[in-house]
């Protein structure tokens, strides 16, 4: 699969035209990762989102694997929010290539394209939705389970 359809498969560029999306990953730079390498650390100061280009990559919180991301999903966008440092740990499962975007590359686009801005936060606001609703259901699935063993 080409670079740009990869790129063009994440939540982040939703309703985006091509050009626009080259305009956004100009000047990114693609990251390769050995098998256990980690992306980052939580609590570590954070000015990159990341899309896995190939491989998996595990978010760990307090020691603990959370989830998985594989291919085309977004990572690390709390720093575009508000959050500066990291709540949890990146480490690659298998060896992975991820592209790196400085958050300031998408906050750039307030005063040059107010409209592109526009859209990547309202995809990131519908991501972090998404990703809400789902640890909702696995919470309250999880829950359920323990009032049955009590």
């Amino acid at each position: 699969m080409a670079l740009l359809q990869i790129i063009k498969s994440s939540p982040l560029f939703t309703e985006l035209y091509d050009s626009e999306i080259e305009e956004i990953i100009r000047d990114c730079k693609v990251r390769i990762m050995e098998e256990k390498e980690f992306l980052f650390y939580e609590n570590e100061k954070g000015e990159d989102l990341f899309i896995i280009l190939t491989g998996e990559l595990s978010i760990i919180k307090g020691g603990l694997e959370i989830t998985k991301f594989s291919k085309g999903e977004l990572l690390g966008e709390l720093v575009l929010i508000n959050d500066k440092n990291r709540t949890t740990s990146c480490q690659a499962t298998v060896f992975s290539e991820v592209l790196v975007i400085n958050n300031q590359v998408i906050f750039d686009f307030y005063t040059k394209r107010p409209r592109l801005f526009s859209i990547l936060m309202m995809n990131i606001a519908r991501m972090l939705a998404q990703r809400l609703k789902k640890t909702t259901i696995e919470m309250t699935t999880l829950s359920e389970k323990v009032k049955k063993t009590a």
